[in-house]
């Protein structure tokens, strides 16, 4: 019998599990690297956006599980904002300090926002938004917030009392 000699070929690509690994590691990376490209301060105004959206839709949702009207009412003076009853009088919690009878986030003196600041605010001509027992806003209005260079408007739709957030 005559040897038969056999010959592999090179092989020319990659097989799943070689791709599935790469891609694994990249996405490990990429987790570690990319919050470590912004700033605390760039993380600390999107968090306070996202703070101001939570608070109003808050409001908004405490007033129809109410029937009654919850108010936001903004100090862009004092970079802080405070919810309201119906009567004026401050609800909810303020989580810095942990008092129950007041719901007011100040931009100065939680760590969370540090450097951010409240640089506008437009509720038709005022810096209060005052939403009815059905939810819906006596005007519609912004708030911009700032951390050096970074800015977010958070709108309140008129009729709807729709959130949004605009990076500018």
């Amino acid at each position: 019998m005559r040897d038969v000699k056999r010959t592999s070929r090179p092989r020319h690509g990659y097989t799943l599990v070689e791709v599935l690994l790469v891609v694994s590691i990249l996405g490990v990376i990429s987790a570690m690297v990319v919050p470590s490209m912004l700033s605390a301060g760039q993380m600390g105004v999107q968090a306070a956006a996202r703070a101001v959206v939570a608070d109003l839709l808050y409001a908004q949702n405490e007033a129809i599980a109410q029937q009654a009207p919850r108010q936001v009412v903004f100090d862009d003076t004092n970079d802080r904002y405070e919810l309201r009853d119906e009567f004026g009088n401050a609800l909810g919690k303020d989580w810095v300090s942990g008092d129950t009878s007041k719901y007011v986030v100040d931009f100065t003196e939680d760590d969370r926002f540090m450097g951010v600041s409240i640089v506008a605010v437009d509720f038709n001509g005022g810096s209060t938004v005052t939403f009815d027992d059905l939810g819906g806003p006596d005007t519609g209005g912004s708030v911009t917030v700032r951390f050096d260079n970074q800015r977010y408007r958070i709108d309140v739709a008129e009729f709807t009392g729709r959130v949004t957030v605009t990076k500018l």
